[in-house]
């Protein structure tokens, strides 16, 4: 992680450790979801540091960023995102097209599959209880048609049982033999920008312990909830816009052995002392609106 400037601070939503729940509560909350029983969580406020300067200035290849922090941010113009989202068929078929060249070009990647595609706004999203969006490849799906809220609490998409149970359910059931290395890693970008509400936080992957993460059921399949720590370190992209993209690594079936990061913890937050862009004052704020491709890379 390259020398970053005084942090601000910023709100975020964490599960509760897992030293402060029960085996019980523990298996409790791994065995089912419910969403109105979910993982406790907790607010509390954190150094956030912003990356603004060093993306501007221009970060490491994208594959250097991942293994190192789990997280990349990348600068890539979208031919085929609007400022709702993506609204046809067509066009989100085209997005997933983009997302699968970009991640074989920036990853070295010998395969590349577009799992899904997910619209979240923070405005009028809803959350995805049944986690129907989660369960196919989306095909004839228009994203816009079905858009969800904000990640409202620190996570990561799947544990490491359910993220090689999809890889399989996509790529079949040999994908381990016929590959070496497969990872999990979305594709996140606003829609519209800049980004001024409910920015996108990322942990840096080496700042954080096995005791940070606690197994949980999700509406889809098992993941990770997040707790806070006083040694992780989280940052974001202030202002961020369409053409500014972030990489999420979610699973890599390298397992560390290189020292490459596993995961990388995200969620919604909000930015206590962001100053607000002279041309935005006294305007109505505009919700975020963002696009996520859960893309499966594949190596020979």
């Amino acid at each position: 992680m390259p020398a970053i400037t005084t942090p601000l601070r910023a709100v975020i939503n964490f599960g509760v450790p897992k030293h402060e729940l029960s085996v019980e509560q523990q298996q409790h909350y791994l065995a089912r979801f419910d969403a109105a029983d979910p993982v406790p969580t907790r607010k509390t406020t954190v150094p956030i540091w912003d990356l603004r300067q060093e993306f501007d200035a221009g970060l490491k290849p994208a594959l250097e960023q991942l293994e190192e922090t789990g997280f990349a941010y990348v600068k890539h113009q979208s031919a085929h995102v609007r400022d709702g989202g993506l609204e046809t068929e067509d066009e989100t078929e085209r997005y997933k097209d983009e997302c699968r060249q970009l991640y074989k070009d920036l990853l070295g990647a010998d395969e590349v599959i577009a799992w899904n595609v997910v619209i979240r706004d923070a405005g009028e999203g809803q959350q995805d209880v049944e986690g129907k969006m989660q369960l196919k490849t989306e095909a004839g799906q228009v994203p816009t048609s079905s858009i969800k809220a904000v990640a409202g609490s620190a996570h990561v998409d799947q544990d490491d049982e359910y993220a090689r149970t999809i890889i399989k359910r996509a790529a079949g059931d040999d994908v381990f033999e016929r590959y070496s290395r497969a990872a999990i890693c979305n594709l996140w970008r606003p829609v519209r920008g800049p980004v001024t509400n409910n920015p996108l936080a990322v942990s840096d992957y080496s700042t954080m312990s096995d005791e940070d993460v606690m197994r949980m059921a999700g509406s889809y399949g098992s993941a990770y909830s997040v707790s806070h720590s006083e040694r992780q370190r989280w940052v974001y992209l202030s202002q961020q816009q369409p053409d500014e993209a972030i990489m999420l690594l979610c699973f890599d079936s390298n397992m560390g052995k290189n020292g490459e990061a596993l995961y990388t913890g995200h969620v919604a937050c909000s930015i206590v002392n962001e100053e607000r862009l002279p041309e935005l004052v006294g305007k109505p704020e505009v919700p975020r609106r963002s696009v996520e491709v859960r893309l499966f890379a594949l190596w020979k």
